[in-house]
């Protein structure tokens, strides 16, 4: 059972705390929570990603970016990330995470989740919808 799910990009400020947050809420009594290969540790959640979050009625309040470490992959049941150079890196960094590190877009079409950092609101637009998907698509393989 995946009871406890982590959520990887890089900066931890855009493309996993939105698809932190919105797995949460589709998904009551598991632990849903994200991190960084690279975090911009303690930040908040970028302001345009906040935004669209906010106007798809996800609460980016309280999001402080950590980075990813050993404790958080063992205790990971399932570990998503953004990139497929994202799930090379985390299975090179924690060997045993490798049958349990998958592609945010697994059950969509496996392409990569586009970092929006520093890019447009429209770019942002296009990348909160893809999480909104994404979400959909997990929730439904989780449930």
């Amino acid at each position: 059972m995946f009871n406890n799910v982590l959520v990887v990009c890089v900066g931890n400020i855009c493309r996993s705390p939105a698809l932190e947050r919105l797995l949460a809420a589709k998904l009551p009594g598991k632990v849903v929570h994200s991190a960084g290969l690279g975090a911009l540790v303690g930040k908040p959640v970028d302001s345009k990603m906040a935004k669209m979050m906010s106007a798809g009625g996800v609460n980016a309040d309280g999001h402080a970016a950590r980075q990813l470490d050993n404790r958080l992959v063992a205790e990971a049941d399932l570990i998503i990330a953004m990139e497929q150079r994202h799930v090379r890196a985390i299975r090179e960094y924690a060997f045993a995470a490798a049958g349990k590190t998958m592609l945010a877009t697994q059950w969509l079409d496996q392409k990569d989740v586009a970092d929006p950092y520093r890019k447009d609101e429209s770019f942002f637009s296009a990348c909160y919808e893809q999480l909104v998907a994404c979400s959909e698509s997990w929730a439904q393989q989780l449930t």
